[in-house]
């Protein structure tokens, strides 16, 4: 009999190229777990990423047509770093199991063929490792929320302090600008964490940093080019520095008017993060620099920008000007940026 266990369970993937087996892990241990199974290393990275952190434990089979289980495995650890990762695989594979364990790709790997009381007792202990963690993430994911209202509401000083620098047009349009973009953030913004997450943020390196993001975002906000320079730079930093196909980004101009469609295969939330990083991510984009310039030269027109943004198979639209209530003094527009924040369930990122 398995060990209940105090802890609620998480749910589970199995990926193996044999039905038998995914039907024989089913049956054993669907009684005490929720349990999804593939049958390819591809067919398992779509239903991870479908359900995120509904996911607890990654179970693979070593030895599968398309890719080895250990690669699987070192996929899901660089996308999801939060998923414990188990390996299975037959006694004459164990020297490349052994090797994935000292690589960090799992946390353990199980000799087929397994026995169920074994296996069980195998998977209660990643489940509570998995609560362990999760705790404990949470726990420094809400330190680290503090920090970053800190740290972005002196970024959001600078550029407010920074208004007064610029052109006539762009200063009548800028804070208006700043604050439509603040109500316009993503919800829930996952572009806070890293692929690390939040529990690796570094607040010395973060705090380093902050001073020549500043610089670099202010110089480069002091040289209003055109509009149709900024776009081209836009779409050449998507290509050249963010992981873009050039089919994946689509700008049109029409008027004062723009409408960009970027289309990636991408972690959804890294790709929110280059676009939208300016107040709130760890280091600041060119991207994001750009994606803001590109919103205050369609304010100085009075036109509108409508961003469509695919990745990973999520969809979602932007626009500018947003919906807000607008601020109308630094202090309340920091405090604007605080509410925004503390919005988020940043628990749970």
């Amino acid at each position: 009999m398995l060990n209940s266990g105090t802890q609620p369970s998480c749910e589970i993937l199995y990926v193996d190229d044999e039905e038998k087996a995914l039907k024989y892990f089913r049956m054993a241990f669907s009684p005490k777990f929720t349990i999804h199974t593939a049958t390819s290393a591809k067919e398992g990275l779509e239903i991870i990423r479908r359900l995120g952190r509904q996911i607890g434990i990654v179970v693979s089979d070593q030895r599968m047509p398309e890719m080895l289980g250990a690669e699987f495995l070192g996929i899901i650890r660089q996308e999801f770093p939060h998923v414990v990762r188990i390996l299975t695989t037959a006694y004459s594979d164990l020297e490349s199991a052994i090797a994935a364990v000292n690589k960090g790709h799992i946390y353990q790997y199980v000799v087929k063929p397994w026995e169920v009381k074994d296996f069980g007792m195998v998977l209660q202990r990643a489940a509570d490792y998995h609560h362990i963690l999760t705790e404990r993430n949470q726990l420094l994911s809400l330190k680290m929320s503090t920090l970053q209202r800190i740290l972005s509401g002196d970024r959001l000083v600078w550029l407010l302090s920074f208004q007064k620098t610029l052109a006539p047009e762009y200063q009548e349009v800028f804070g208006p600008t700043l604050l439509a973009y603040i109500g316009s953030l993503p919800d829930p913004a996952r572009f806070l964490t890293d692929a690390a997450g939040l529990s690796h943020f570094n607040p010395s390196q973060i705090m380093r940093t902050e001073y020549a993001n500043a610089e670099k975002e202010l110089a480069a906000l002091s040289r209003p080019e055109s509009l149709e320079e900024l776009l081209a730079q836009f779409s050449a930093a998507l290509v050249e520095k963010h992981g873009f196909s050039a089919d994946g980004v689509g700008i049109e101009q029409i008027g004062s008017d723009v409408k960009i469609s970027l289309s990636s295969t991408a972690n959804f939330d890294q790709v929110t993060r280059q676009i939208f990083g300016l107040l709130l991510s760890k280091t600041t984009e060119d991207a994001a620099v750009l994606y803001f310039r590109i919103l205050l030269a369609v304010a100085a027109q009075k036109g509108a920008v409508t961003l469509s943004l695919t990745a990973s198979n999520e969809n979602t639209v932007f626009t500018y000007p947003a919906i807000v209530q607008l601020p109308t003094t630094p202090e309340d527009a920091i405090d604007a940026l605080y509410e925004r924040i503390s919005a988020w369930d940043v628990a749970s990122l």
